[in-house]
């Protein structure tokens, strides 16, 4: 147990600052008690170490438990005081009173449903209301035409008189110097007296009718603007116009270049509540929170197998029940040919020897992140995989069902198809894996790399070494 000293009990990883989980933190608050806080259905033993970086990934899962609890009494009071001033009515009529309609308050949750109700409900009174006011305007507009005929005939007449009487010799003083130049504000001023203000109801602003879109190129019809765009970038295009700064990866919309961005930054704002594990977008932390549910909801509709998220049945139907014939994606360098994307592109890394995954136990390096967990279950006694027929239990999930197949006749397990590709380098021998290969060489080279931690006794490989382990030390490792 002494590889085990120095690793980390959450993220298993080997860190030279480790703190024990009987430890507390600045508030006097265990760590031990904010894991059972946090993640109540695992047991966690004293002698557990934390490293730094999910002592802090701890605190901020442990904070927000805490604010969730502690704000639980503030909620139900001010739900209860909301009942009782508006008459105990539901939560979603306060809501909807947001948005009143003024001809039959009627209210609204949001006013795009005002307004189509309005548009729907009550065009024949918005359409009369604009015909009365159209006939007032021009009732107002008739007025005022005749009180201006009315002034002029009068003016006329004045200036009539005016001529008379100088040709009399006498000189009038006259108020009006010129009654045409000052007639339109007159004309004003007198309508704004003979007609008192017209008190209408404001016109409600007409709404434009969504036009849906045709794509040019093919059938498919759109409600709106931006999923036509959306379309046409996807299907008949490869505009991407939103390019990140730092690489040369292109997206669609902007909020996809976020989330990329935040992958250089290595910002996880989404934290799980459960576990603690933080993600890059709200919707990898809610399909990471499905994974934590017992209900396996979807089902594959070809075999018995039931899965916890749709993309993962999505992966089996593609992995297992599609003719190999159909599958899209091709390797450039050996033409063997996958179903997904991910596939292929974990394929190309073995053509590359790139292994960026190494044992933090043993110093074993593994292509990916997958292989390493199982890995390291090697390396552990857990065997959480039980057979629901006999005593049976496994380290892996593929162990098992190829028990099930092999002993009680049940599932769909088929052996895996070994090509022979590994050739000795010394013999005429090939196998088909390298870890077989790598135990044959030791035969010829007489190299034994495994030496048992109880006696001087070595061996070729690691089976070799459990089995003198059981037999001569009673060890079950």
């Amino acid at each position: 147990m002494d590889k085990f000293e120095n690793v980390c009990c959450i993220c298993i990883q080997k860190a030279e600052l480790l703190t024990s989980l009987n430890n507390a933190d600045g508030q006097n608050v265990k760590y031990m008690d904010k894991l059972s806080c946090c993640v109540p259905k695992e047991t966690w033993i004293e002698s557990y170490q934390l490293c730094s970086s999910c002592i802090s990934q701890l605190d901020s899962a442990y904070a927000f438990v805490q604010t969730c609890i502690e704000n639980e009494l503030f909620r139900k009071q001010n739900l209860q005081q909301i009942e009782n001033d508006t008459g105990n009515c539901d939560l979603n009529d306060i809501r909807d009173l947001k948005y009143v309609c003024d001809y039959c308050n009627k209210s609204f949750r949001q006013k795009k449903y005002l307004n189509q109700h309005i548009t729907k409900s009550h065009s024949n009174v918005i359409k009369k209301e604009k015909e009365d006011l159209v006939t007032n305007e021009c009732s107002l507009e008739g007025k005022k035409s005749d009180l201006k005929t009315e002034v002029e005939s009068n003016t006329e007449f004045i200036k009539f008189e005016q001529n008379k009487e100088n040709q009399d010799g006498e000189l009038v003083d006259s108020d009006i110097d010129d009654p045409k130049a000052n007639l339109d504000d007159y004309v004003d001023n007198c309508s704004s007296y003979s007609e008192p203000e017209i008190d209408n109801k404001p016109t409600k602003p007409k709404i434009p009718k969504k036009i849906s879109r045709q794509c040019t190129l093919c059938p498919e019809i759109f409600p709106t603007r931006h999923d036509w765009i959306v379309h046409i970038r996807m299907k008949h295009t490869v505009e991407k116009p939103f390019a990140c700064e730092e690489c040369d990866a292109r997206y669609l919309n902007e909020y996809s270049l976020l989330i990329h961005k935040r992958k250089h930054t290595n910002e996880k704002p989404y934290v799980c509540a459960t576990c603690g594990k933080s993600f890059f977008s709200s919707a990898d932390l809610n399909h990471h929170n499905k994974t934590h549910n017992a209900d396996r909801a979807y089902q594959c509709l070809e075999c018995e197998r039931s899965f916890k998220t749709h993309s993962n049945l999505r992966t089996h139907r593609l992995q297992m029940h599609l003719d190999p014939s159909k599958w899209e994606f091709l390797c450039n360098l050996c033409d063997k040919k996958f179903p997904i994307r991910g596939n292929l592109v974990k394929h190309l890394k073995r053509h590359s020897g790139v292994k960026e995954f190494d044992c933090h136990v043993c110093g074993k390096r593994f292509i990916n992140k997958a292989e390493l967990k199982l890995h390291l279950n090697t390396h552990t006694n857990q065997r959480n995989f039980e057979c629901k027929w006999c005593t049976k239990d496994y380290k892996n999930r593929e162990g098992l069902r190829r028990h099930l197949k092999v002993v009680h006749g049940e599932g769909n397990w088929k052996p895996p198809k070994s090509e022979k590709r590994f050739l000795c380098p010394m013999c005429p021998k090939v196998f088909a894996f390298s870890n077989k290969l790598q135990r044959h060489i030791c035969t010829h080279t007489g190299e034994k790399p495994y030496k048992c931690d109880y006696c001087q006794k070595r061996f070729i490989d690691n089976y070799g070494r459990k089995v003198h382990y059981k037999k001569d030390h009673n060890l079950d490792i």
